[in-house]
């Protein structure tokens, strides 16, 4: 039976197997990472680890679900890129601060991971029941929709780069700083910082957010004695 796809609103459409987080994502880090499968979790609750990740057949058609591949597969390649040891920026004792990237793709970045937490939003699955836009949503569907890179653009999104962590993907999960609502996620190495309110972003931020022409400062910090360290041992990863 057919059912409503959440994007292009057709009825006509099967639904398919549409994962929240790309599944050639997953692929991707299970070819680096030294365990067979990738790690999924949030906070107090146990997820095994997954070889494809979680997927949802009652949210997309083939044909939405696929105008999603060009930011996915961009996108993927960039979460994997190496460091840039050339921009590295190191402390008085040698502790890396951050690195810069020169050269990127503005608009298949900022386009995939408002598709990635708008699709965390509209699942029914349990691993996303904490993910809740609200009004957002909407925005977020007709940006999507409409590729209007402008509009994104208030979806302010930042970058911290884990060194030496483990290789998994913790689930969307909101927090506030400075009083400015956020969401963040982990893919990999990386921790993603997206901004989902009409309140400007803090000042000490602004240096760090995903801008057209610019470039690009990744922050660095170490996994060990991190708060996201402690996030991780609150999951139980049985195997």
């Amino acid at each position: 039976m057919n059912k409503l796809c959440k994007l292009c609103g057709i009825s006509e459409k099967q639904l398919v197997n549409a994962h929240i987080i790309p599944r050639g994502l997953h692929k991707q880090l299970c070819m680096v990472g030294e365990e067979s499968g990738i790690r999924l979790g949030s906070p107090g609750k146990y997820h095994k680890k997954s070889p494809i990740g979680v997927w949802d057949d009652t949210i997309l058609c083939a044909g939405c679900d696929n105008s999603f591949s060009l930011w996915e597969k961009y996108s993927c390649e960039f979460l994997l890129s190496p460091i840039n040891e050339n921009t590295l920026i190191n402390d008085l004792i040698g502790h890396k601060l951050a690195y810069r990237v020169d050269r990127f793709e503005y608009d298949k970045l900022q386009l995939f991971f408002l598709s990635l937490l708008w699709k965390a939003s509209i699942t029914k699955k349990e691993e996303f029941n904490t993910v809740n836009l609200g009004p957002y949503e909407t925005v977020m569907k007709d940006i999507i929709l409409s590729g209007d890179i402008n509009k994104a653009s208030q979806f302010s999104i930042l970058f911290r780069r884990l060194l030496k962590g483990p290789n998994m993907h913790l689930f969307p999960a909101f927090f506030r700083k400075e009083g400015v609502n956020f969401f963040h996620l982990y893919l990999g190495e990386f921790e993603v910082w997206i901004k989902v309110d009409k309140q400007k972003l803090p000042k000490t931020l602004e240096g760090f957010v995903l801008k057209p022409q610019k470039p690009l400062w990744i922050l660095l910090r170490n996994f060990s004695g991190s708060n996201i360290e402690n996030t991780v041992k609150s999951i139980n990863l049985k195997h």
